[in-house]
């Protein structure tokens, strides 16, 4: 009998016990153990790989623009430049570039000329070492003296002096067209050419034997239909208002030869606007025309 007892006891034990390990497997099988990345090599701990982000185009446009800058952040115009492609190349607005060169419009820029294009930055203040008095207890350490930089020679932007005077400068202009009045004239002041008022369709000449720079529409509205001819390095002559241009950039022209034709100013009078600069100055054409 106790046998019987001690049996049933036993099995009672042993369902028990298959019916509790049952439910523990029921109850792990429902949850995986997330995989654990092995970044252990050679006993030591390798980071996480990270992705660097492509530079947008914009960064890169800008950083290879400034590449050809030079140190105080200047630049060189060249021929064919406008204030206008300059700006839009270093990615800085006409205003602020104008402002930065003390600019007016229609803010004419001449080849050779060197404008600002961006912010000029301070230069870091340079401090004296400070030296720690020791004490006692303290090793005194050697006060080593600061290497002295090496001076880099600045490069030259010195360009031979121009004589822009009339008896000495650049001679035998011309008149850009026939002469029938001379309405406004140069004044250092505010107008920096002269306007010559004439007809509808009258040819406009070159004054001096050069190169077309630009043959094109003025700047921001300025100067209407403009042409700019380079006569020497330092000498330029500018014909605003056309009515049509018979010149693209590039040409080459001789004194007298028919550049366009007369047209209409802002003030809707039929004239040209004519300009000479030296060295990036504008003079009086007057002074080096011949009388008549």
């Amino acid at each position: 009998m106790q046998w019987i007892k001690h049996s049933q006891c036993n099995g009672r034990l042993s369902w028990l016990a298959i019916i509790v390990l049952f439910g523990l497997n029921a109850c792990t099988s429902r949850y995986y153990a997330a995989p654990v990345e092995n970044r252990q090599q050679n006993g030591y701990s390798v980071p996480a790989p990270v992705v660097a982000k492509p530079a947008n185009s914009a960064t890169r446009a800008a950083s290879a623009s400034y590449q050809a800058l030079d140190t105080q952040g200047r630049h060189q115009v060249k021929a064919g430049d406008t204030l206008y492609r300059i700006a839009r190349h270093y990615q800085q607005s006409v205003r602020q570039l104008a402002a930065w060169n003390r600019l007016s419009p229609p803010y004419t820029v001449y080849p050779g000329q060197v404008l600002q294009v961006r912010p000029v930055v301070a230069a870091p203040v340079q401090t004296s070492p400070r030296t720690v008095p020791h004490t006692s207890s303290q090793r005194p350490t050697r006060q080593l003296a600061p290497r002295a930089m090496r001076p880099v020679p600045a490069q030259s932007h010195a360009r031979t002096s121009v004589n822009c005077t009339p008896n000495g400068g650049l001679r035998h202009w011309r008149w850009p067209t026939q002469v029938h009045k001379i309405s406004t004239t140069f004044t250092r002041s505010g107008r920096r050419g002269i306007t010559i008022a004439g007809q509808t369709g009258q040819p406009v000449l070159a004054a001096h034997a050069g190169k077309v720079l630009y043959s094109g529409v003025g700047v921001n509205g300025y100067y209407g239909d403009l042409i700019i001819i380079q006569h020497h390095p330092a000498w330029l002559s500018v014909y605003a208002y056309n009515r049509t241009l018979r010149v693209r950039e590039n040409d080459q022209v001789q004194a007298g030869q028919i550049i366009a034709s007369m047209g209409k100013n802002s003030q809707g009078q039929t004239a040209l606007h004519f300009e000479i600069s030296c060295d990036g100055k504008t003079v009086d054409p007057l002074k080096f025309l011949p009388t008549f």
